[in-house]
């Protein structure tokens, strides 16, 4: 997600020049992406997770909702083919299904998002 770019660091692309597709879980970060409340996650700050937030919302749109815009995010990789996405509601389950649907991120999005904060890395398993 966008709270979690660890594997960006080396894994993903990886298994894309293996020909490996990846299944990711986490696409929304608990919530905390779309409509919780900011909190400490991983290693980013309560600050630095309502500016990803806000980041997400700021691209969102009458055509794609937060929950799209996050689960589209990971999505633009190449080495990511599915997405594993929590579901506790029926209108949940209809927003993720319509992801796949609605416009997707523009470079100038994903750019944005990027850099709405710093990449994490593995500190630690090295």
């Amino acid at each position: 997600s966008l709270l979690d770019r660890r594997p960006e660091e080396s894994t993903l692309q990886l298994l894309h020049d293996n020909n490996i597709g990846v299944l990711i879980r986490g696409s929304v970060a608990s919530g905390l992406l779309i409509d919780k409340a900011a909190k400490v996650y991983l290693n980013y700050s309560e600050q630095q997770v309502a500016k990803a937030t806000e980041a997400v919302k700021s691209i969102s749109h009458e055509g794609r909702t937060s929950a799209q815009t996050a689960i589209q995010f990971v999505l633009k990789n190449p080495a990511v083919t599915s997405v594993i996405v929590g579901i506790r509601t029926m209108e949940q389950l209809a927003d993720s299904i319509q992801a796949i649907n609605k416009p997707g991120l523009s470079e100038k999005e994903m750019t944005a998002l990027r850099n709405s904060l710093p990449a994490n890395f593995y500190e630690q398993h090295r």
